[in-house]
This record gives structure tokens, C-alpha cells and sequence, in this order.
């Protein structure tokens, strides 16, 4: 139910590769897992209904968090009919079960770290298991991958989501609790998700419930460079990673040129591993080279580790390239939060330092927004012309009229004196033919259907200079 999402798509794959019959559900909009779907062959059934239960008699039904949650009436159904029913983060820990696991959590970059690490695993040949959620992967493709388990030392890698497990059943236990790392590899710790943590320390606490998972024998690898990771240097077994002096791993001798960013990581023992990689800025630097040290201490060498690094060029939705039209590029970016959005526009910049870069954001529900208001007032400091859309709002939440966009662009003025609001595609479109020109770079973000709407955006850009 729900099996359009990326966390849902990515463990059908994994069903599928592991010879079960699948069927599912979802609403009739066009998603980025859609090609993945029609991959293995699957066609969702559309709009949710009880007979989607009674004809098919599941053995068993998973559930997003999404369309109700536990409250759906397919999820409804199945109970009633006394088939057993599973949340996604809970089915996903018991596909874990049996191998050794690498979870990899944090409020930003957790996607694109996973997604490193198995494409650096899959390189070396060794057989491995991995659910990350997103659309395609550059250099791995599909994002979900399930090996026998002919042997205890195969890894399992897996995104690991800190939202709750069912908010329709109050079961605020959060996902990547179902996990049972080995390796836990945290990339940062941030507020998110105001509707469930009502500040930093909720968010912190479920954190350190993670890391209090990991055995002794296992290792909790955190980021350096971030304040709010500190709570977990306690422990014993955790390793750091980063530019900060302190680091266990330290990040030296950046190099950002068009295309390719280069990088020393000096190891406890002072070996220099000089790595590169294809996808932009400071924060993808420390993403890789937390990768690099996680997927070491899952045994690949760092000849390997350098190699896979250089295969992957990035993931669907994170800074993707759509199109050239008339001299300037376009690119779609999940980015949603304020911290995503400064360190993408950042490492843009890093790659790019004198192109003009005109940001299309469609904020994401309207808890996010009115919460973290003030944060995004200040994250698109370095965009020539920030574009803001309408709100997206989750089924989880209904319109409070306490925040809006146009409030939102109110807010940025006081930073950008260029920042607009459009209120239709039309209107972006406008604004976009007003102040592009030949060279500027333009990005779609936020985490609702922008993704699906910029490349309508584009296409009616492109149709008024042929009409």
C-alpha cells in the first residue's frame, strides 16, 4: 500500500529479487519510482479499496506512512480478514535479519551516503544487499537489492529514516529503530519534522536510542564537523569523520574544479588516501568520506573504495540535470529543508562560482515552514533570483492559515531583495523569462511534485519562445 514511494519502491525490488508475487497500490500521479516499477514489471493498482484486499488475499500486506497509514482501508481489510500487516520500516528490518548490517541515518545526506556505499560495495564484486530511498542511482541503478543469504558475513545496507513509524496509530517508534546495525553511520543531527519532534533534543534523543543499538564490537561512525552529533562522542566504539582537527579521519586538501571534487583522507595512522568524486560540494565531501570509512571497515580496501567513489555520480532528485534550453541548464534538487538548501546552493557554487543560479522552491508542508521560517528566510543568500511556489502540503496536516508562501517571500526579501512568489506554474514561467539569460544555471527543489512540475515548468518555457 502506497508502493509508489521510495522506501516502498526499493523494497519491492528487493521482494521481487527475492521471487515473491507482489501487487500494490497507489494513487495516480506520476512518481520518480515509476521506471523502476515498470523495471519489475509491476503496474500499482490505482486509488486505495477494499476489494484491492479481498480479490488478490495478500499473504501479507506492507504499509506506508503515507495515504492513512495504519488508518487505509486496505490496511483495515487485511486485519480483518487476519492477514498479517507490516509497516515498511518493520518488513525492511526483517528482510535484514540474518546479515550483517550497515545502517546509514542523519537529517540530511543520508540518501546520497547510502547510495556511495553501494555502489562502492557492488564495485568490488563482493554480494550485497541494499534499500535506499530514492529513484535511480547513477553507476548502481535500481535503488533496492537482495542477495541470498548463503553465508553470516554479507551486508545488508540501509537507509535509515528517523520519522516515526505510523502517526494514524500513534506509534511514534521511529523507523530506523527495526535496524540492527553493525556499522551505524551518522551523517548529521538536525530538527526536522516538526510534527513529530517538537525540538532539537526529541530529535537528538531518538538519535542516541539508535547508537545505543550498535554492539560493542560494532562501530558508530559520526560526522566531526557537526555540533550536534557531539552527544554521541561517549561513546567508545564511535569514530569521527571530518575537517575538524579532532577527527579520528581527517578531510584535508580540498579541490573543487568543474565536474570533479578531490580530497585527502588521513587515517589514524597517517596513510594520505587521496579520493575523488563526481557530485558537488563540501557536504558530498563529507558524505564520501564517511562512506569511504564505513565501507573500509566492512573489509574494501581503499583502491577499491577510491574506485567505487569515482563511479558514483549521484541519485535521482539530488542536483540532477534535466535539460539545456537556450543556453541554460535546469536541474532537479530534493533539497527541502533550510540546511539542504544552503549546502546544495553552496556547492553549486563551489563548481560554478560565476554563473548566475535562479532557484524554482516549492516548500514542503506547512509544519516544516512555519517552524523552520526563519531558516529559510536566510538559505537562499546566494541565489540571484529565488522563485517561491505554493506550499505542499502533507495529508498529514491540514492548512492552518498561519503560514503561506507569500508570508515566506516577505521573509527572504529582508535577505534578497530579487525573491518572488509565483503562484502558478504560468507564473514561474514568467518570472523565468524575465531574468534568465544564456549561462544561468536553474533548480527545481523541494519534495513534493516539483519534480514532476518543473519539467511541465520547462516545457512551457520552451513553448513560448516557439510560439
Amino acid at each position: 500500500m502506497g508502493i509508489k514511494g521510495v522506501a516502498m519502491t526499493a523494497l519491492a525490488v528487493i521482494c521481487a529479487e527475492r521471487g515473491y508475487q507482489i501487487t500494490g497500490s497507489d494513487v495516480n500521479e506520476v512518481f520518480q519510482t515509476d521506471e523502476i516499477l515498470a523495471k519489475i514489471r509491476l503496474q500499482p493498482l490505482l486509488g486505495f479499496s477494499a476489494d484491492n484486499i479481498i480479490q488478490h488475499r495478500p499473504d501479507a500486506v506492507i504499509f506506508t506512512g503515507a495515504h492513512g497509514g495504519s488508518a487505509n482501508i486496505e490496511v483495515k481489510t487485511a486485519q480483518s480478514l487476519g492477514i498479517p500487516v507490516y509497516s515498511q520500516a518493520e518488513a525492511l528490518g526483517m528482510f535484514m535479519s540474518g546479515y550483517r548490517q550497515l545502517s546509514v541515518c542523519g537529517c540530511h545526506g543520508k540518501t546520497t551516503t547510502t547510495a556511495m556505499l553501494a555502489v562502492i560495495l557492488t564495485t568490488t564484486g563482493v554480494p550485497v544487499s541494499y534499500s535506499i530511498g530514492c529513484g535511480m542511482v547513477c553507476g548502481l541503478g535500481v535503488p533496492g537489492h537482495a542477495t541470498n543469504k548463503n553465508n553470516l558475513k554479507q551486508w545488508f545496507i540501509a537507509e535509515a529514516d528517523e520519522y516515526v513509524t505510523d502517526v494514524a496509530a500513534a506509534d511514534h517508534t521511529p523507523r530506523f529503530m527495526w535496524q540492527k546495525p553493525e556499522i551505524l553511520l551518522v551523517t548529521n543531527v538536525d530538527w526536522d519534522h516538526p510534527d513529530v519532534y517538537k525540538n532539537l533534543t526529541s530529535v537528538k534523543s531518538v538519535f542516541q536510542r539508535f547508537a545505543e543499538t550498535v554492539p560493542i564490537a560494532g562501530k558508530i561512525i559520526i560526522n566531526a564537523d557537526d555540533p550536534n552529533s557531539d552527544l554521541l562522542k561517549k561513546y567508545h566504539h564511535r569514530i569521527s569523520v571530518g575537517l575538524h582537527k579532532s577527527a579520528d579521519f581527517q578531510i584535508r586538501a580540498i579541490i573543487y574544479t568543474t565536474g570533479l571534487t578531490r580530497f585527502n583522507l588521513i587515517t589514524p595512522q597517517d596513510q594520505i588516501i587521496s579520493l575523488a568524486l563526481h557530485v558537488p560540494g563540501r557536504h558530498n565531501v563529507q558524505n564520501a568520506a564517511m562512506a569511504a570509512v564505513a565501507a573500509n571497515l566492512a573489509g574494501v580496501d581503499w583502491s577499491d573504495i577510491k574506485r567505487g567513489l569515482l563511479l558514483f555520480c549521484g541519485t535521482k532528485r539530488r542536483f540532477e540535470f534535466l535539460r539545456q534550453v537556450r543556453g541554460i541548464d535546469f536541474y532537479d534538487d530534493y533539497a527541502h529543508h533550510p540546511a539542504e538548501i544552503k549546502a546544495t546552493i553552496s556547492g553549486i557554487r563551489l563548481w560554478y562560482p560565476k554563473r548566475r543560479i535562479i532557484t524554482v522552491f516549492q516548500p514542503h508542508t506547512y509544519s516544516r515552514t512555519i517552524s523552520l521560517l526563519g531558516d529559510f528566510a536566510q538559505a537562499f543568500g546566494q541565489v540571484t533570483v529565488p522563485v517561491i511556489m505554493e506550499i505542499y502540503a502533507s495529508a498529514r496536516e491540514s492548512d492552518q492559515h498561519t503560514i503561506s508562501s507569500k508570508i515566506l517571500t516577505d521573509q527572504l526579501l529582508r535577505y534578497n531583495k530579487y525573491a518572488c512568489f509565483a503562484a502558478s506554474d504560468q507564473a514561474v514561467v514568467r518570472i523565468l523569462r524575465q531574468n534568465t539569460r544564456k549561462g544561468d544555471l536553474v533548480i527545481f527543489m523541494g519534495a513534493g511534485d516539483i519534480f514532476r512540475r518543473g519539467q511541465e515548468i520547462i516545457n512551457l518555457y520552451q513553448s513560448t519562445y516557439e510560439s
